[in-house]
């Protein structure tokens, strides 16, 4: 999971923090001028009771709010 200074001035919201990989995260080499490091936010997991979901499970993974599938 993204530490709280990520979450802070990258502002996502706590389901897409949730499904964040290692993998999702791309950051500079020591030695590159340019310091930013990107993000990709893909999906979200929401949590919440299962007998709101679907599947029955306690979590569902979700596509981006306001965006469109496979974008």
């Amino acid at each position: 999971m993204p530490s709280s200074a990520t979450m802070y001035y990258a502002a996502p919201r706590l389901e897409e923090v949730v499904a964040m990989r290692v993998m999702d995260v791309r950051l500079p080499d020591e030695a590159d001028d340019d310091q930013w490091g990107e993000l990709h936010i893909h999906m979200a997991r929401s949590e919440v009771g299962k007998h709101w979901t679907d599947t029955g499970e306690i979590d569902e993974e979700l596509g981006l709010k306001g965006r469109a599938k496979d974008t």
